[in-house]
């Protein structure tokens, strides 16, 4: 993809999570949604700020701390962890809804500074 495409998919996404919000019992898909729009937001930052970047998130942590982004890197390595809890697992509640969407939150500033 594109840099932009990158961005018009995280802010699609991001759509997509709001319009859930609304419904009970969609933690678990606000999660994964959350973490689908934040690899966006990596990949269009990455392109922004490093003119390359990866299209797909096996090793992306990795990729990033080879960019000096280590605190992206971080975000990312976290956000993988809740993730796996969140959709494998039972860290799926409110708590770990609002958890993905701080991360999402500290991605996309990233991405847009």
């Amino acid at each position: 993809m594109r840099e932009d495409d990158h961005r018009k998919a995280a802010e699609e996404i991001e759509r997509d999570i709001a319009t859930l919000r609304a419904n009970a019992g969609t933690h678990r898909a606000i999660i994964e949604l959350a973490w689908g729009a934040g690899f966006h937001w990596v990949a269009y930052g990455s392109q922004r700020k490093h003119q390359k970047h990866r299209e797909n998130h096996q090793g992306l942590a990795s990729y990033l701390d080879g960019l000096n982004e280590g605190l992206v890197a971080s975000y990312w390595r976290d956000f993988e962890q809740l993730r796996q809890g969140g959709f494998y697992g039972h860290q799926n509640d409110a708590v770990h809804v609002t958890a993905a969407l701080n991360m999402l939150a500290n991605l996309r500033h990233w991405a847009t500074m």
